[in-house]
This record gives structure tokens, C-alpha cells and sequence, in this order.
């Protein structure tokens, strides 16, 4: 294997582990840091049969809707305060990793033109096949998640229920 061999394979490698990186945040930040809202909001369904047939959950309820302005606002406040904190973890210890990696990148770019020798192709069809398969290798995750995760019950009705009218 000659160098230019091992700077495309490293190439190759480099992407895989910033798409790694970039596609496990923007999954966690954007889908499964929601699963909590997800949640409660599908089971408010049984709040409202049970509040129809039960006075002392009608009236916690009532009391709850009575403050949501009150709650609304500090729930906003704290969301923000989290996600300024949330943002700076994520500035630290992804955007450091991934700058220093999208660098060295760059670089082994530089020298694979700088190094290449008239006959050598600048990308190969295993170099496209392998970029192809660096991104279709999340196509399960996504699967894993949409058809399992999200449907999986993760508390009983009962068990949100005791948690709310506390």
C-alpha cells in the first residue's frame, strides 16, 4: 500500500468518525432528548377519561390549569437556562473533537492533491462506496428508533398518574 493509498483510507476513516460524531449529537439533541415530552403528552389522553369520572382529579387538574401561565413561563425559563448550558457542553466536547479532527481532515486532503501522482483517479468508486456506506450505516439507527423506541411504552398509565396527582 503506498501513501496515497493510506491517505485516502485515512480519509476515509476521518469522515467516519466526524459524521459519527455530528449525526449521534443531532440525533440525541433533536429526537431522543424529546422522548420525555412524548411521553407525558400521549398520556394525557387517560387525565382527561379519569377527570371526567373523578372529582379530586378534576379539581387537581383545575388547579394545575389555574397556575399554567405561572408554569409555562418558569418551564420556558428553565428550557432556556438548560439549553445555554446544554450548548456549552456541547461547544467543549463535540465542537473541540470535531474541529480538530475536520483540521486534520483538511490536511490529509491537502496532501493527498499534493502528493498524487498524474495517474492516481483524485476519488475511486471504493472511495464514493465507502462515503455511501459511512452514511447509509445510520439508516438502521433511525429504524431502531422510529419503529421500536418511539412506541415502546416506557411507563404504565398508572405509574404517571400517581406521579401527577401527588
Amino acid at each position: 500500500m503506498n501513501k496515497y493509498e493510506i491517505i485516502n483510507k485515512s480519509i476515509i476513516i476521518l469522515i467516519t468518525v466526524i459524521a459519527f460524531i455530528v449525526t449521534q449529537t443531532l440525533f440525541f439533541i433533536f429526537i431522543a432528548s424529546k422522548q420525555e415530552d412524548n411521553i407525558i403528552s400521549n398520556k394525557t389522553e387517560i387525565l382527561t377519561e379519569l377527570s371526567k369520572k373523578n372529582s379530586f382529579v378534576r379539581q387537581k387538574l383545575q388547579s394545575l390549569l389555574n397556575s399554567k401561565d405561572e408554569i409555562l413561563q418558569k418551564a420556558a425559563e428553565e428550557e432556556r437556562l438548560r439549553w445555554q448550558q446544554n450548548l456549552k457542553t456541547l461547544k467543549i466536547n463535540i465542537g473541540i473533537p470535531v474541529l480538530v479532527l475536520s483540521i486534520l481532515l483538511f490536511g490529509l486532503i491537502i496532501l493527498k492533491f499534493v502528493i498524487r501522482s498524474p495517474g492516481d483517479p483524485i476519488i475511486t468508486i471504493s472511495d464514493v462506496l465507502g462515503l455511501i456506506m459511512i452514511f447509509l450505516i445510520y439508516l438502521p439507527e433511525l429504524y431502531l428508533y422510529f419503529i421500536i423506541i418511539k412506541q415502546y411504552q416506557f411507563i404504565g398509565d398508572f405509574n404517571i398518574l400517581t406521579l401527577l396527582l401527588r
